[in-house]
């Protein structure tokens, strides 16, 4: 069992990562998916870093911070290009699910910095 103050962290990783999941399918199924090629290629990258970091959270592994400070940056990226794009429902829903994410990562990441 992983120590209790990452598992909000967890919790957030594993939204996100389903939300981006969805976020590509959405974006595949555009009309011009020329649009939103920015938002499908880096939520298949946020999918699979928080896949990544939740696992090695799980594992209490010594490299779970500093994936933490990755996931982080690439959420609050994949947030930012959501967001260019709001009348995607399934992008909306990904954005809040990575701002989430990354405040989450972001807590983690500096906790370690001033360990």
């Amino acid at each position: 069992m992983w120590p209790p103050k990452f598992s909000d962290c967890i919790e957030a990783c594993n939204v996100a990562r389903r939300r981006c999941e969805r976020a590509v399918t959405a974006g595949l199924a555009q009309p011009d998916v020329n649009k939103v090629t920015q938002v499908i290629v880096v939520a298949r990258d946020v999918a699979r870093i928080a896949t990544l970091t939740t696992q090695l959270l799980e594992r209490g592994s010594k490299y779970a911070y500093p994936i933490c400070d990755v996931c982080a940056r690439a959420c609050e990226e994949l947030a930012k290009a959501c967001a260019k794009h709001p009348k995607v429902e399934a992008f909306a829903r990904c954005a809040d699910a990575c701002r989430k994410c990354a405040e989450e990562c972001a807590k983690l990441a500096k906790q370690k910095r001033k360990a």
